[in-house]
């Protein structure tokens, strides 16, 4: 991997700019799927324990050198298995566990939270879990996804370790400039998912789920100019226009001619003109879509 193509995590740690995502990818299509994009070049696959897949993610893996990025689901109060119950301390590192056995490895390369679902209290008693787990060697980084600068300065004022990436929805009708920029001040770095959410076409398909409603023309317009001008498709206008915000990225089809297409980012670069373009599309409108269509709410409302 080169320089372009990776982000580092601290300690050593190298992750890959595009990673592929298996949000919604049943257990039964998993191995399949990710041994496809394996073969087109991926060398990181997102997953998590709610995505309930990551044993068949294991057996696409198995000997072979992938970064793997999975999350802890924390638990959702009085919700029913898989969203409940809440972890402490020890299922934390349980969860951890049962993860690692199903995706048949001994240790991930990075771990994330998946959400501040759970009370200050029990997110602090988590992360204190995970931190120990990076210390016993059964997790290489850790991280936070969805947190807001409030839920990751409790982190810090607490004495813990600081997360080495907040995996959040980024695109330029989303993009969480002030949590961004003090993120990076931190030395935290951004990991996007929904990166598509601007395109009509985003989550559309037999096997995702419904895609956003609203009137996306302007903004869809504005990126299908871009993507004339490059000659490529309008998903790699978007996932270019992460790269150049400095982001890793997650990239998920199950079409194998885009599972392909949706790699190849780094033999055009958008110019200062376009990214300002791309970036003038949010507005003021700065809010987490895809985590209310998915969850019902703003992570940021959490306790």
């Amino acid at each position: 991997m080169n320089a372009e193509s990776t982000l580092d995590l601290g300690g050593g740690i190298k992750m890959p700019r595009v990673n592929f995502g298996t949000y919604m990818i049943s257990e039964e299509d998993a191995e399949a799927v990710v041994a496809t994009a394996l073969s087109k070049g991926y060398q990181g696959v997102d997953t998590a324990a709610v995505y309930g897949n990551e044993a068949s993610i294991g057996a696409a893996i198995k000997n072979k050198d992938v970064f793997i990025t999975t999350k802890l689901w924390p638990g959702i109060e009085g919700a029913p298995a898989p969203f409940g119950p809440v972890k402490d301390y020890a299922a934390t590192k349980a969860a951890c566990q049962e993860q690692l056995d199903k995706l048949g490895v001994s240790a991930v390369d990075l771990y994330l939270t998946h959400a501040p679902v759970v009370s200050k209290e029990v997110r602090l008693s988590q992360w204190k879990a995970m931190v120990e787990l990076k210390k016993e060697g059964k997790v290489k980084a850790i991280g936070v996804s969805n947190y807001s600068q409030v839920h990751i300065e409790e982190l810090l004022a607490a004495g813990l370790e600081a997360p080495a990436c907040n995996q959040i929805e980024l695109h330029p009708l989303c993009q969480r400039s002030e949590l961004v920029g003090w993120m990076s001040s931190k030395g935290i770095q951004a990991m996007s998912y929904s990166t598509l959410l601007p395109l009509g076409s985003w989550r559309s398909g037999k096997d995702e789920a419904a895609g956003k409603k609203g009137d996306f023309s302007t903004t869809e317009e504005v990126i299908k100019e871009t993507s004339k001008a490059h000659g490529v498709s309008e998903a790699q206008v978007l996932f270019r226009w992460a790269l150049q915000k400095g982001y890793a990225l997650i990239s998920k089809s199950a079409n194998e001619a885009r599972v392909a297409q949706n790699i190849d980012l780094f033999g055009f670069e958008l110019s200062a003109e376009q990214m300002a373009k791309l970036d003038a599309l949010g507005g003021s409108e700065d809010k987490a879509m895809a985590w209310t269509e998915q969850m019902g709410g703003d992570p940021q409302c959490f306790p």
